[in-house]
């Protein structure tokens, strides 16, 4: 799947806005365009793979989080080049899926930052 474009991706949240599960790991033609198509349309998802995937900014995916509630596994991954804002996403992680526990959540390669990140999610969710 990773010779999937932005057009293809349009297509694909058109054509299934019931989805429930998606990876779009090493899928390096996307931009933010293709993840905003998925953001506005798709409000089922409960996985959704994001693995190496440089171009995607935090405020696309906190809004794809924001729209899909039912969200039990997420793994994005930070790596040096990537711009993400990770206590931003946990956050909203925590506060917008109502079902999702933080074993099921991968962001950080980094064992001391997915650390940190745990006492923000714990911390999010006992504040409720």
């Amino acid at each position: 799947m990773s010779d999937i474009t932005d057009c293809s991706l349009f297509e694909i949240a058109n054509s299934w806005p019931d989805m429930k599960q998606i990876s779009l790991q090493n899928c390096h033609h996307l931009t933010n365009m293709g993840f905003t198509s998925l953001a506005a349309r798709l409000r089922k998802l409960q996985y959704i793979n994001l693995f190496d995937m440089p171009t995607l900014s935090s405020s696309v995916l906190i809004t794809l989080i924001m729209n899909n509630p039912l969200l039990e596994y997420v793994r994005i991954l930070e790596f040096s080049f990537t711009q993400l804002d990770l206590n931003a996403i946990t956050l909203c992680l925590a506060q917008s899926c109502i079902s999702i526990q933080f074993d099921n959540i991968l962001i950080s390669h980094n064992d001391v930052r997915q650390s940190i990140l745990l006492q923000i999610f714990m911390h999010s969710k006992l504040s409720a």
